[in-house]
């Protein structure tokens, strides 16, 4: 190490001699010191052995190294001066040390709560890769299933080392929670963005119809292998806006996959289960299972109806909704035949009756049959029978079956009549006579009549050749029953 000789500047008063002899001593040190510093390239102060690769060797165990003290305003002003690159100032108002390079002074100084461990990212180039080569500790390795790595194709592994999508993430927790605060808005929530184009990165192409926009695949471990099972995917019908699907396949989407759900977002906004061409707003290709009510009619805000126990569907037509039907427009569970009518199902009305003693009459006029009030159908509730008379109705315009069976016996010989009888018009429907003695003979009359709701009927005979009794039990060697009965049924 060689020293600078100190350079004094004298009083006026001292000796010129002596200012003579001290200025030589100190030009001639500092050639010495100039001669020295050329030769051994190093300087160093607090030390006779400074480093030899160090111009300028500073060592100190209770001083530092002071460098020049810049407001921010100073600093700026400095850089107008275009100063040289590695110029060090400490600015004061950053509290920083601030170098200079190319066009600014940057601070040097750094976060002292920062890791400065130098092997956080580590190059692998054997795998084409770079990751996090240790834990938060700087030294521990990171163990596997907490792998984090970048691929030179652009791939990211989150716990996997060799990612195979984009982003792979695995491990043992949920990929994922996704929570957004926003303001009031309604829409302002957390989600996805899917877009898809064709082409290339550099040069984008339009899609075309039959391209997927995004999908979510699902896949369950089976035996060694991830197997997919289902696939949600968005479907561009064309390239209409808007005019795409919701498909669900079972597989990966692909043309060997089965589509069994479609939901059409366009303007027909139409379901399809089994089918990807759906062409009702529900359209299931397949057995249908309805567990609860089945609602037909109604509109957008309103429920249609569910009908009643034992009713049917009858359809309407198209453009108009179905509607419940019961089997013969009344309580289903009334006693009858059913019938068609006019292609709808009904119950026929029935009316059954005989009598509940013999009735007798001596008159030649048509005349209501009396006692004929055991009823034993009357489906309708039409029928009315009395001691000395009997009428009905019909509930619809039609064809009726008739069926009169009496026994007559007679207190002399005549020509007595039954039938139908007309109470509105006061005139036979249809009838039957026969000449009788005074033995017992049965008078039977079977026919299909048009008989019409707007009027009433009654079952009636009249008298010939004295008095006419119409029998109520038969008699004879085969015992005792009911003999004369009447019935009213509808065919059509």
């Amino acid at each position: 190490m060689c020293e600078i000789p100190f350079i004094e500047t004298l009083d006026n008063d001292q000796d010129m001699n002596f200012k003579v002899v001290k200025f030589k001593t100190a030009i001639l040190g500092l050639f010495f010191f100039v001669a020295v510093t050329e030769t051994l390239a190093q300087t160093g102060i607090g030390t006779q052995s400074p480093d030899e690769n160090a111009v300028l060797d500073v060592s100190s165990t209770t001083k530092g190294v002071l460098i020049p003290r810049l407001t921010g305003e100073q600093v700026t002003a400095l850089e107008g001066n275009s100063p040289a690159d590695g110029m060090l100032v400490y600015n004061t108002d950053q509290s920083c040390v601030q170098i200079y390079r190319g066009s600014a002074f940057e601070c040097l100084t750094v976060d002292t709560g920062a890791d400065l461990t130098k092997d956080v990212w580590v190059d692998d180039n054997s795998n084409t890769q770079i990751k996090l080569g240790a834990k938060s500790d700087g030294t521990t390795a990171r163990p596997a299933g907490t792998e984090f790595v970048a691929k030179d194709n652009g791939r990211v592994g989150i716990g996997t080392s060799n990612p195979d999508w984009q982003l792979h993430v695995q491990g043992d927790r949920a990929i994922g929670l996704f929570k957004r605060v926003n303001n009031t808005a309604a829409n302002n929530a957390p989600g996805f963005l899917f877009t898809r184009a064709r082409g290339t990165l550099g040069s984008e192409l339009g899609i075309s119809s039959g391209d997927f926009l995004g999908k979510v695949q699902f896949r369950g471990r089976v035996g060694s292998a991830d197997e997919d099972y289902a696939t949600l995917g968005y479907v561009a019908t064309s390239t209409t806006i808007g005019d795409g699907r919701f498909a669900f396949f079972n597989g990966t989407g692909s043309s060997e996959s089965v589509e069994v759900v479609s939901i059409n977002t366009n303007s027909t906004n139409i379901l399809g289960v089994g089918t990807a061409t759906p062409q009702k707003t529900i359209h299931v290709n397949g057995s249908l299972q309805v567990t609860n009510e089945l609602n037909v009619g109604g509109n957008a805000t309103t429920a249609g109806s569910a009908g009643t126990a034992g009713q049917y569907l009858t359809s309407n037509g198209s453009g108009a909704a179905p509607t419940w039907q019961s089997p013969a427009g009344i309580v289903p569970t009334s006693n009858g035949t059913v019938i068609a009518v006019n292609g709808e199902l009904r119950i026929a009305q029935e009316i059954i009756a005989h009598l509940s003693d013999n009735f007798s009459t001596s008159s030649s006029s048509a005349t209501a049959i009396g006692n004929l009030n055991v009823e034993i159908m009357d489906n309708e509730g039409t029928y009315s029978g009395t001691a000395s008379t009997n009428s009905f109705t019909v509930t619809a315009d039609g064809i009726y079956q008739i069926v009169m069976n009496m026994q007559l016996s007679n207190t002399a010989s005549g020509n007595p009549v039954i039938g139908i009888w007309d109470n509105t018009a006061g005139a036979w429907v249809a009838r039957v006579n026969d000449a009788i003695g005074t033995g017992l003979q049965t008078f039977t009359l079977i026919t299909s009549i048009n008989m019409l709701a707007a009027k009433t009927y009654s079952f009636r005979c009249a008298a010939s050749g004295g008095t006419t009794t119409i029998r109520a039990q038969s008699s004879g060697d085969t015992g005792s029953g009911p003999v004369s009965q009447v019935s009213v049924k509808r065919l059509r």
